[in-house]
């Protein structure tokens, strides 16, 4: 099984600086290099710099990176969202529009003969 884990990314929703814009473009051309070449994304906690799921509303700034995250969901990839210090309001939206699977501390699996344990750590 081909197993990415990602963490920390921090993808601003506030108005960026050329630092924060430099790092949103590097995420989102890993992303896109992504596509067809994991089985399972597992996204580590704190991939948004602060992620808050209201009734109606998807924070504009994070459209880019939802898009990619749809994109390689619909290419096979598997998506699970460990919650991190910074994402952790999640309704509904990333799981009923997306197909990402939440995960509030920890996420386990066994692949490969091997046991895994993934979690984002900011509580230990």
């Amino acid at each position: 099984m081909r197993i990415c884990v990602i963490s920390d990314l921090h993808f601003k929703y506030v108005t960026p600086t050329a630092e924060d814009r430099e790092n949103a473009n590097l995420v989102l051309s890993f992303l896109e290099q992504a596509k067809g070449n994991y089985d399972l994304m597992i996204l580590n906690g704190d991939i948004f710099d602060l992620w808050y799921d209201w009734e109606f509303t998807v924070i504009k700034q994070y459209f880019p990176l939802l898009v990619k995250l749809h994109e390689l969901k619909a290419g096979g990839c598997r998506l699970v969202h460990i919650s991190g210090n910074h994402d952790f309001w999640f309704g509904n939206f990333l799981p009923d529009y997306l197909g990402i699977e939440l995960h509030a501390e920890h996420f386990s699996l066994e692949a490969d003969t091997k046991k895994i344990y993934v979690c984002h750590g900011d509580t230990y």
